[in-house]
């Protein structure tokens, strides 16, 4: 299952692999890297887990971001 969690200073999105290719999830993670540290594990067989910390503290809503990362993941698989 899919999904997209926060806590105080990061967000998590988690992608199962069956429904979106692991090299879609890396390119949406290059596109962020000047705004936010990210962090890829998991198991490209399975499931993998996205990890957003903001660069700059000003982030508010760190769920939202999760879901832009969650859109742009289906914008790229999209093309």
């Amino acid at each position: 299952m899919n999904e997209v969690s926060a806590n105080n200073d990061s967000c998590v999105v988690r992608f199962e692999t069956c429904l979106y290719e692991p090299r879609h999830i890396i390119i949406a993670a290059q596109a962020f890297t000047d705004d936010y540290w990210v962090y890829l594990d998991g198991d490209p067989n399975s499931a993998i887990q996205v990890v957003l910390k903001p660069k700059k503290v000003s982030v508010l809503d760190l769920k939202k971001i999760g879901y832009e990362f969650y859109n742009y993941v289906l914008l790229i698989s999209r093309n």
